[in-house]
């Protein structure tokens, strides 16, 4: 029997199970403690009986579709940031022919693309999309590292400093600071006990038929011990197998002070970035991360199918038994199982239990819009 929770409505064309029933339209939290070069191509799947001729004179053409496409987002997205166009209309869908001639943009879709913020979705001829952001490398290199389940640790072994480099799974704080669950029984853990110089490799690249193409993070630093259960609920909601160890002596959080970055957004577009562009600056958003254990939990329990609809409307995802694993100023994390992800982008940044509530009711409203 499905449980009504403490609100009443419902969320439009999704049907989910017991304690979905309640929309975040219609309720407020419960009480809480206190690119440019960053686009992405989807090939559709489709076969093909041409020759090699005839297959990179439709590349060549496709990049040229491409290339105008991403022309005409940078002014769309100038537009919009020049004259202050209504923050609801912050993406767009630009449609192309077969020749490359602009054959449709529709507003409507503005609030449903696969990416939230200034940025555009392209569909491209023979079902090629592509998507494009304003962000700065700051931006997209924390993006990177907000949305990673893993990265290449790499320190220095005592007592010659040999370097090594090993797999550890990965969450980070509000800020972007890279957070770590690892036990001192790991070869990496007594390295850094010794020195706590490391480098996370974020790794962007996944799906890509050319990785080279996509993008990866390098984050500099220095790895430090927390004793903080806010954040090691954080890491562990993030990823749930970590719950079995979560009180395991041998096991400590550890917390990357970051120095600075190297992001590598695809071939020539490389940046070094300073701690203080990558970091979100966190002064005005202590409210939000007190909050969100109690925004998290009312979400998955009441508005189970709010959560649906942001991924499988707004972010193109199959459906699944999605909930939200935690939420930070700039957006909030989804997950299905113990091994599917997605991350939720918001607009603008939030910095309180009350903003983020808005955000999410908006984002809802997105979703069925994006549904019409």
């Amino acid at each position: 029997m499905n449980r009504v929770g403490r609100c009443q409505g419902t969320s439009a064309g999704v049907a989910r199970g017991p304690g979905t029933n309640a929309s975040p339209e219609t309720c407020g939290f419960r009480a809480v403690s206190s690119s440019r070069g960053g686009g992405r191509t989807v090939d559709g799947a489709r076969g093909t009986a041409d020759g090699a001729p005839a297959q990179a004179e439709r590349a060549a053409d496709n990049e040229r579709h491409q290339h105008r496409a991403i022309f005409f987002i940078k002014i769309f997205s100038w537009l919009i940031v020049k004259f202050h166009i209504s923050k609801k209309v912050l993406s767009l869908i630009i449609l192309f022919n077969r020749n490359g001639r602009l054959c449709g943009l529709d507003p409507r879709h503005a609030l449903g693309s696969r990416l939230q913020g200034t940025y555009a979705t392209v569909v491209l001829p023979e079902g090629k999309a592509v998507t494009t952001s304003d962000s700065s490398p700051g931006a997209k290199a924390r993006d990177l590292v907000r949305r990673a389940e893993t990265a290449a640790l790499a320190v220095r072994l005592p007592p010659e400093g040999l370097p090594y480099a090993s797999l550890v799974l990965t969450a980070c704080d509000h800020g972007g600071q890279p957070l770590l669950f690892i036990s001192r029984l790991a070869e990496h853990t007594r390295a850094l006990e010794a020195d706590g110089a490391a480098c996370l490799l974020f790794d962007g690249t996944a799906g890509l038929e050319a990785r080279l193409t996509g993008a990866r993070a390098s984050v500099v630093g220095r790895l430090e011990k927390v004793a903080d259960e806010g954040l090691k609920a954080r890491f562990i909601a993030r990823h749930p197998e970590a719950e079995m160890y979560r009180d395991f002596p041998d096991f400590a959080l550890w917390r990357m002070a970051v120095d600075r970055v190297h992001l590598v957004a695809g071939f020539g577009r490389i940046h070094w970035i300073e701690s203080a562009d990558f970091l979100f600056d966190t002064k005005a958003t202590g409210e939000l991360a007190a909050s969100e254990p109690g925004i998290v939990a009312h979400m998955n329990d009441d508005h189970a199918d709010a959560i649906a609809l942001y991924a499988e409307k707004l972010l193109r995802l199959p459906a699944a038994d999605w909930r939200l694993s935690g939420i930070d100023p700039e957006g909030c994390d989804l997950i299905a199982g113990a091994a599917t992800r997605a991350r939720l982008i918001f607009p603008e940044p939030v910095s309180n239990a009350i903003e983020a509530r808005n955000r999410l009711v908006e984002r809802v409203k997105a979703a069925r819009l994006a549904s019409e």
